[in-house]
């Protein structure tokens, strides 16, 4: 599909979709609570439930802070089961983008953007420091604590920050963004993309974190 099919689709399918190159992105977090089938997620909320979830390896969602005006804000956070469960979480026609997907991006918007890259027991981390490539990304008045290069309200990939919940609860609310990739690293560890204080990175956590989805049409 070349680029005037896509923008005709765009505007023929939906208007809260973006155009960043060859790829076509949601303008906003993922906000669902059902698979494509119907079935309903399960809301984590306790710490009980979260531990149960880890160990049945229960696909489920929830929102920072479980505060609904934070859900309807930031989009849902979601475990890596619920976006591995094979009814789908995404909705027909759109993908939960994986690894390369999130590189395709950074090399559309920073053609030069060098990368820390390594390998170790934790997995692949990739690191990109550059503070273009960062404002490119981001609405930055939605966020906290960042030092930025200009005043300039670039924002083409339109994030703000999502914060997470991992074992230690939900975190870094106002100041950092997680994705889940889709690519496992082991049994117990899956991949995420993330914007921080002071770069963008590709690394992995617990497959029972809770992060945000932006979908990529297929």
């Amino acid at each position: 599909m070349n680029i005037l099919e896509r923008i005709f689709r765009r505007n023929e399918v939906n208007n809260n979709e973006l155009i960043i190159g060859n790829q076509i992105w949601m303008t906003s977090n993922l906000k669902t609570t059902k698979f494509r089938n119907g079935d309903e997620l399960q809301y984590i909320k306790s710490e009980e439930e979260w531990e149960l979830a880890m160990v049945n390896k229960e696909p489920g969602y929830c929102f920072y802070d479980h505060d609904p005006e934070n859900g309807e804000s930031k989009g849902y956070l979601y475990n890596w089961y619920a976006i591995n469960d094979k009814r789908g979480l995404a909705p027909i026609g759109w993908k939960i983008p994986n690894i390369n997907d999130f590189e395709i991006l950074i090399k559309y918007l920073t053609p030069n953007e060098e990368v820390f890259s390594l390998e170790g027991k934790n997995g692949l981390h990739k690191v990109f420091r550059s503070i273009d490539l960062r404002e490119k990304l981001i609405i930055k008045s939605q966020w906290s604590g960042i030092y930025w290069n200009t005043d300039n309200e670039v924002n083409l990939f339109k994030a703000i920050p999502s914060g997470g919940r991992g074992m230690n609860g939900f975190n870094y609310g106002s100041v950092m963004a997680f994705w889940w990739c889709y690519n496992e690293f082991n049994e117990d560890g899956a991949y995420f993309f993330n914007i921080n204080d002071c770069c963008v990175e590709i690394k992995s956590a617990s497959k029972n974190s809770f992060f945000a989805l932006r979908l990529l049409r297929e």
